[in-house]
């Protein structure tokens, strides 16, 4: 699970504040991840920047007060809760990457240790 706070071009010379949660991706089709909630204001004037980046700030922060469980939010999104049986991205549940274990040459770019 990750949280996301950024500033970002979308029109040429406009910005944006785009904040979200992401899990993993569990489907039967891999994509990856899954931004299950969401928060993007447009700033239409550059000195709008600093409101706009206190209300992705407030909004990550009232995430953070939710329940940190990647599967409360798969739930609420209506994705799948548990991973597919042959685990994630074809590996067996028991591969997975845990905390403090090094990272292989073939483990996938978007796992990143805890």
């Amino acid at each position: 699970m990750e949280f996301l706070l950024q500033v970002v071009w979308t029109d040429p010379g406009r910005l944006a504040v785009d904040a979200a949660v992401n899990v993993a991706c569990w489907c039967d089709t891999d994509h990856a991840s899954h931004d299950v909630d969401v928060f993007s204001r447009a700033v239409t004037d550059l000195a709008l920047l600093p409101q706009a980046f206190r209300a992705g700030t407030e909004r990550l922060i009232g995430w953070l007060a939710d329940p940190r469980d990647a599967d409360y939010w798969r739930a609420e999104a209506g994705l799948r809760t548990y991973p597919p049986r042959s685990g994630v991205l074809g590996w067996r549940l028991d591969d997975r990457v845990r905390p403090g274990q090094p990272l292989g040459p073939h483990t996938p770019a978007h796992v990143h240790r805890c």
